[in-house]
């Protein structure tokens, strides 16, 4: 079995950044569960699950049965969750533009 730790792509730093944003979402008290947001809150623990190595038996088996090679699979799994980070990142600063880092600047 192969785990992000495994390749040395992952990070306990990272975990613990994705556990304390984890804990952000899972504030949220909201009576309906089949929302978006609880969607999303979902698929946060599922892949903190993968990244943790928490479903690496449950991968291996699926990878083998449909005859998917692993070091593919892994490869562009994590070239995934690095282009989430950056759409994350491009996210939040549209959300908190620079130019408010420039208040009062002069030239």
């Amino acid at each position: 079995m192969v785990s992000l730790f495994a390749l040395g792509r992952c990070c306990p730093v990272s975990l613990i950044s994705l556990t304390s944003s984890r804990n952000d979402l899972r504030g949220m008290d909201i009576e309906d569960k089949n929302n978006i947001l609880m969607k999303a809150n979902d698929a946060v623990i599922t892949l903190q699950g993968v990244l943790e190595g928490k479903h690496d038996k449950v991968t291996e088996d699926t990878l083998n049965q449909h005859h998917i090679p692993r070091e593919g699979w892994w490869s562009a799994f994590f070239r995934v969750v690095e282009r989430m980070a950056v759409m994350g990142r491009q996210a939040h600063n549209r959300l908190h533009p620079l130019e408010d880092d420039f208040e009062g600047f002069t030239h």
